[in-house]
């Protein structure tokens, strides 16, 4: 069904001018990942006409299909496969999808995993607006893990044992090593979060959920070949006080040139705020307020060959899954923060850089570079800037903020910050143990 959705060049040009998109600066993934989203919405628009013209009584006249009742309630209509039974969505274009599937079934969409992978596809790009470089990967994945017998299986007779041999077999043909086999569930995932989906699935589990990658590699040390050590630890109170004396100390030795402190100041405010490395290029000064920052952007980058990364500020921020909700505040929770700022702007004015930006000309991935650097020449295990986030969830702890508060701070939720985020390294028990020596609560 999908070659019937060609898209003409009227129809983009049309899109872009509506939605104020530059066609001319769009690369080739961004122009490929706006013709799925045209080429969706039309799908939607055929499917509902399509449903229109087969969804009806014998006489001809429109089968009712009866919204809910209720807030919490589901739409439904009568399924036209028996005189007893309903069907039912939480929505109407849910409603539209399960009707297409009932009366589509002599054409293309079907039951196998090759027709559920496509279905699953399009709801991950309708609900979370994934980059194109996601699709891009689970469709490499597929490609090359997924044989001709399993895409032709059938989603509803699949079971978690099935599923288990099928990636077993598969990484021990293919030597996969855990992260392969691990983007192989991501991808499987697709299929069958899909499938077991209450409002457009056609089965009631989702097989994978108790399937850990792991389990597939024991008694087999070979196969975990280039799994490198997790780098998400939180620093420890010493290693943060250690890192702001050399930001500060390289601030104060390169004030005269904005290139060389600019990642100092970009490691020392987020030490001092938990704030992701794509959030720091993003803050403008009119975000900058009397007690607080406000984040309601972060850049993005979109990969490129040999190195010619281009980056992009979007408007809004990782928790927002691609859909600005109104950003997240940053407070003064800490005397140091306005300091760092004003201490940033005063250098911008001594060099004569006008921005509206606070971090001009920097961008996230050349700041962890900077920061993984300093972090190596310390001696650290920990290199990156995310543990920056879990030591200043630490330190709201140790503050007294309840998990709620230290959760809408940070721009998650509470489950993950207790997940997460609350952590005990062997760095933070041996704080803890100097602390006890010299009598600190």
């Amino acid at each position: 069904m999908d070659n019937v959705f060609e898209i003409s060049v009227q129809e983009f040009i049309d899109y872009a001018k509506i939605n104020n998109i530059n066609v001319a600066e769009l690369s080739t993934k961004e122009s490929e990942h706006i013709m799925n989203i045209i080429q969706l919405n039309k799908r939607n628009a055929w499917i509902k006409d399509f449903v229109k013209k087969h969804h009806v009584n014998k006489d001809g006249l429109p089968r009712a299909i009866t919204p809910p009742k209720t807030k919490d309630g589901y739409w439904s209509t009568r399924d036209p496969r028996s005189t007893t039974n309903k069907v039912r969505a939480k929505d109407l274009d849910s409603m539209y999808e399960k009707l297409y599937e009932i009366y589509s079934q002599s054409e293309d969409i079907s039951y196998t995993v090759r027709a559920w992978y496509n279905i699953g596809i399009r709801h991950r790009i309708n609900s979370t607006n994934p980059q194109p470089s996601t699709i891009e990967r689970h469709e490499r994945t597929k490609k090359s893990y997924f044989t001709e017998e399993f895409l032709d299986c059938d989603v509803r007779d699949i079971t978690s044992s099935f599923l288990w041999a099928y990636m077993r077999e598969t990484q021990q043909k293919h030597d996969m090593s855990l992260s392969e086999v691990k983007q192989l569930k991501g991808t499987l995932n697709i299929v069958f979060k899909a499938a077991s989906d209450p409002e457009i699935g056609c089965r009631e589990n989702n097989p994978l959920i108790n399937i850990n990658p792991s389990s597939l590699f024991k008694n087999n040390v070979s196969a975990f070949k280039n799994i490198k050590p997790k780098t998400n630890m939180a620093f420890s109170d010493a290693q943060v006080k250690t890192l702001r004396e050399n930001f500060q100390e390289r601030i104060d030795k390169n004030r005269h040139s904005y290139e060389r402190c600019k990642y100092s100041f970009m490691g020392l405010l987020s030490s001092y705020t938990g704030m992701r490395a794509s959030e720091l290029p993003a803050i403008r000064w009119d975000d900058v307020k009397e007690d607080h920052i406000y984040l309601h952007q972060m850049q993005i980058r979109h990969d490129g060959k040999h190195g010619d990364d281009r980056f992009e500020i979007v408007p809004w921020l990782k928790e927002e899954k691609g859909k600005p909700h109104g950003g997240r505040k940053i407070p003064f929770i800490d005397p140091s923060i306005p300091k760092i700022l004003s201490d940033i702007q005063s250098i911008q004015e001594e060099l004569n850089i006008e921005s509206e930006y606070v971090f001009p000309e920097t961008d996230s991935v050349s700041y962890e570079r900077s920061l993984y650097k300093l972090c190596k020449k310390l001696g650290y295990n920990v290199t990156n800037n995310h543990a920056f986030r879990k030591s200043f969830n630490m330190w709201m702890v140790s503050i007294g903020l309840n998990v709620a508060e230290r959760a809408a701070i940070l721009g998650h939720s509470t489950t993950i910050n207790l997940e997460r985020y609350t952590v005990t390294t062997d760095s933070f028990v041996e704080d803890a143990i100097q602390k006890s020596k010299l009598g600190v609560s």
